[in-house]
């Protein structure tokens, strides 16, 4: 795994749409800009065998909401904020 694109990263470059009057597809930054110009190069990652309390606790002090999770340098899920929400639903 290289990087992540996020909703964040998209919005972003999305206000452009705001003052263009045409199609997004016609907007020049959107034809200037690639994945890796947007992406977050090596983002944090889990492990299969991280807690839950700790991938909370890194969710909770970092500003963004979800995490892959990498088994031997290949990504084998992601973790979000939603995921652990509905977790600790379940519980109560």
């Amino acid at each position: 795994m290289i990087g992540l694109v996020s909703l964040s990263d998209l919005q972003r470059v999305s206000f452009i749409d705001a003052y263009s009057k045409e199609g997004t597809e016609d907007t020049p930054v959107y034809n200037m800009l690639s994945i890796r110009d947007l992406m977050i190069k090596n983002p944090l990652t889990a492990s299969p065998k991280t807690t839950i309390l700790e991938v909370s606790k890194l969710l909770a002090s970092k500003e963004f909401h979800s995490l892959p999770v990498v088994d031997d340098g290949k990504l084998v899920g992601i973790i979000t904020t939603t995921d652990l929400l509905h977790y600790f639903i379940e519980l109560c």
